[in-house]
């Protein structure tokens, strides 16, 4: 059984573990807020962007135009896909990057149904981590990024991507990424990076969606085809940002439940110390009360 010492040092340990987690919840907290102020304004920008990329598009059909969407178009026949695999830089944050591992296994399987080769983009060091464990060939990789990162960096990353459609190393691409919903609920997808769906998906919704009269020079096609690897990485970019958000969500959460569990392990071990110390006290003062009898009787 534990000493008084020995409790008053696992108390100690316990109220400095406490601070720890409490400050690192407070700093997730500040983080995420700031992320989240970036997100806003790269959806609203997004929206803008696929707003006019969507005019061009109705424009190409409504001049009975098929629009191949250049290079980044959906191909008949798919060899080899390209996953851009976003994932976390740093730790501590639950079961954050275990969600995004299996919802990566899930997508090779469906791949591979299908017999499709994958080639992988990876972006934040757990990702990078993932991929090296399971043997897998990394095309690009992201690994410096911080709360701080750019939108170049992103830029490099589309630009390979680009390069590797263009050259016909992959046909087609996925993204795998956390998705922000509320303020503590999110969510790990894995859908196609092209924007070709995307389109299809608005006009849906729209019913009875109809082109805008465009005036553009050269012509609506040439000016899509350079629209879209911008599209591209936007989205990518929007992408990064949620997958942030949500990982600061997260180690809010782990820390809380942390500091939470640290509180309740300090009261259960003050309570122990407590109980062993009336313990002490009440037998040094049964033993002293035995002393006096003993020397009364004498």
């Amino acid at each position: 059984m534990p000493n008084l010492r020995d409790i008053r040092k696992r108390i100690e340990a316990s109220i400095s573990i406490s601070k720890i987690t409490m400050t690192m919840e407070k700093i997730a907290t500040v983080r995420m807020t700031r992320m989240m102020q970036r997100m806003e304004s790269a959806k609203a920008y997004n929206t803008m962007l696929l707003d006019m990329a969507e005019d061009f598009f109705l424009s190409l059909l409504g001049e009975d135009i098929s629009p191949e969407l250049g290079s980044i178009s959906r191909r008949k026949n798919i060899k080899t896909a390209g996953v851009v695999f976003i994932a976390s830089n740093q730790g501590l944050c639950a079961g954050f990057n275990v969600a995004l591992n299996h919802e990566l296994e899930r997508l090779e399987e469906r791949l591979r149904e299908s017999k499709v080769k994958l080639r992988y983009y990876s972006a934040g060091k757990k990702a990078i981590q993932y991929l090296e464990r399971c043997q897998l060939p990394i095309e690009y990789s992201l690994d410096n990024l911080t709360d701080r990162f750019t939108y170049a960096q992103i830029v490099e990353l589309g630009h390979r991507l680009m390069q590797d459609l263009n050259l016909g190393k992959i046909d087609d691409l996925y993204l795998v990424y956390t998705h922000y919903v509320a303020s503590a609920t999110y969510r790990v997808v894995a859908e196609h990076l092209s924007p070709w769906e995307e389109f299809l998906k608005r006009i849906k919704e729209e019913k009875s969606a109809k082109a805008r009269p465009i005036l553009c020079h050269p012509n609506s096609a040439e000016l899509m085809d350079a629209l879209l690897p911008e599209l591209i990485i936007n989205r990518i970019y929007k992408a990064l940002l949620e997958s942030m958000v949500c990982e600061q969500i997260a180690r809010r959460l782990a820390m809380k439940q942390a500091t939470d569990a640290a509180e309740d392990k300090i009261e259960e071990l003050r309570i122990m110390y407590h109980t062993l110390r009336q313990a002490k006290i009440t037998k040094e003062v049964n033993e002293m009360m035995g002393t006096v009898l003993a020397l009364q009787r004498d």
